[in-house]
């Protein structure tokens, strides 16, 4: 059986002693581990044996390595600390193994049970909200007030994101109000997770007004504005109070990130304002702020909603400059401004880019559809429909629709 000081030996030449660490006293001062380590379970093996573990964990680049670190100890007959388990779970949180980190929680509350402690909890919470369990997350919370476990600020900022990533905004919100009420201060990190779950809930409304109630408590950052920015493009009826909140951002001194312009470019194509998301991508390159994919996306949906063709086109021009790449449903959206834009020629034409590169879908066939009843070209369209089974693409309703119409058009529906 390996021994404690075999266990040293075999460290020591994988040079895994950390920095700091005396044979007689064990850290000293500069190591960073202070009065905070947990001791093994068997007190009886020399402090050296259970500072190298922890160190050893520590030092561990990938999850699995502290994993297997752990399992080998533990098969040698060494206990892990508590400290060394709560390393190896936000190792695993970190590299998004959060299963394998809510295992090592559970190892660790049957080993170590009157030692779990704030970081323990909160990196299981966190493990949680990376797997959507936000249920689990609650529990985990409540688990904490059982045991008299302090429930600070990470804990359940983590309980936040975990119900922000499920759309739980009653339920973030009401973990803001706890934490209040318990006498703990939300962090920025908590506002902006309740945030985001008001953004996924479709809750615009309640974002503004977390956003107006976190102010003076705590200033809203860049995350803050964008966020709530992005819960207003979920709504048409407020793609101007999208448009009033990046103004405040520059008079409050927060400079507006490539996120925050997206999400108002979104906000301007839900309201149909093609000629303000224009503005904002102009302003965009005179702020030095470089547009990327998803805000042309966004713009070119504003154009495509109001058929401005031209202004779609000369944005796939632009993204072409910009060494941008154009995704199938940039492309898709040009096409729908010609369709609106009775722009059937144009539209064609960015379909067969379509085809030609293999990357139509559904969606492309459809929109050129519409834009082929539109502009009166009836043959070409049945013509294109008949094309999409070769494909290998089955039609949809939207597809159908302009076929339906141009036959009713022609008076051929009425034929038996």
């Amino acid at each position: 059986m390996l021994t404690p000081e075999h266990l040293w030996a075999e460290l020591d030449s994988l040079q895994l002693i950390p920095r700091g660490f005396n044979d007689e006293s064990g850290f000293n001062d500069e190591s960073g581990f202070g009065s905070s380590r947990v001791q093994l379970a068997q007190a009886s093996l020399p402090r050296k044996t259970v500072a190298v573990v922890e160190s050893a964990v520590e030092q561990c680049n990938a999850w699995q390595a502290s994993l297997a670190l752990l399992r080998t100890l533990r098969g040698c007959g060494i206990e892990p600390t508590a400290r060394a388990y709560n390393i190896a779970m936000a190792k695993c949180v970190r590299d998004g193994a959060w299963k394998q980190s809510l295992l090592l929680f559970d190892e660790l509350s049957h080993s170590h049970s009157s030692a779990l402690d704030g970081f323990s909890f909160a990196t299981a919470i966190h493990a949680c909200a990376k797997g959507r369990r936000w249920a689990d997350a609650l529990a985990l919370l409540d688990r904490m007030c059982e045991m008299g476990v302090e429930r600070g600020q990470h804990a359940y900022g983590a309980a936040i994101s975990a119900c922000a990533r499920c759309g739980q905004w009653k339920v973030s919100l009401q973990l803001l109000e706890d934490m209040e009420l318990e006498g703990v201060q939300p962090s920025i990190h908590c506002y902006n997770a309740a945030l985001s779950a008001c953004d996924k809930g479709g809750q615009p409304a309640e974002a503004l007004s977390l956003l107006r109630r976190m102010s003076p408590r705590m200033p809203p950052d860049v995350v803050s504005y964008a966020t709530a920015i992005s819960a207003c493009a979920r709504d048409s009826a407020h793609w101007k109070t999208a448009i009033e909140l990046l103004r405040q951002m520059e008079e409050t001194g927060v400079r507006p990130n490539v996120f925050a312009y997206a999400s108002a470019a979104a906000a301007c194509s839900t309201g149909g304002a093609w000629e303000e998301a224009l503005v904002l991508l102009g302003e965009m390159d005179v702020r030095g702020v470089l547009p990327n994919e998803v805000v042309y996306g966004a713009v070119l949906s504003a154009c495509a909603s109001q058929g401005q063709w031209k202004h779609a086109l000369k944005l796939l021009s632009d993204m072409r400059l910009r060494k941008l790449r154009i995704d199938t449903p940039a492309i898709n959206a040009a096409i729908n401004a010609c369709g609106r834009g009775r722009a059937w020629r144009e539209a064609l034409v960015l379909h067969g880019q379509l085809t030609a590169s293999g990357t139509a879908d559904v969606f492309s066939y459809g929109a050129t559809l519409a834009a082929l009843y539109k502009g009166g070209q009836y043959d070409k369209l049945l013509r294109l429909l008949e094309e999409m089974p070769n494909r290998g693409i089955k039609p949809n309703l939207a597809c159908y629709t302009p076929v339906l119409s141009a036959f009713a058009s022609t008076g051929e529906g009425d034929r038996g």
